[in-house]
Parts: C-alpha cells; structure tokens; sequence
C-alpha cells in the first residue's frame, strides 16, 4: 500500500510518484497530470478548500 502525498489517504495500490496517471480515490489527484504543474501543497490546499470531499462517487456512496 502507498499513501497518496496530496491527501494522505493511506491505501493507494499503486505508487503516486511514479506518475502514471493513477487517480487517488480521496483526492481525485491525477498523478502525472494534476501534479505536472502544481505542487502537492497546492493540491492539498485545493481539496481542502473543496471540502476534503470524497472524489470517487462510488466509493461515497457505499459510505453513507
């Protein structure tokens, strides 16, 4: 398992620093896109003031 550097979601099945374009369930961070430009800071501070909310719809709403 890998966390994801911009949200810190902690079960990503794959490595987010290899860019390969994997999307991170929390975040929705596209690694190798999103982060091509902007800083994992600048992502996080994104999500945070989108309201931490879950990206992946399916996932969201399994939880509720």
């Amino acid at each position: 398992m890998y966390t994801c550097p911009v949200c810190f979601y902690s079960e990503l099945d794959f490595n987010p620093l290899k860019k390969d374009y994997d999307i991170c369930p929390s975040c929705g961070t596209e690694f190798g896109l999103d982060d091509f430009d902007e800083s994992y800071l600048e992502l996080r501070e994104k999500w945070v003031k989108w309201g931490c909310r879950w990206w992946k719809k399916a996932d969201e709403a399994e939880t509720q």
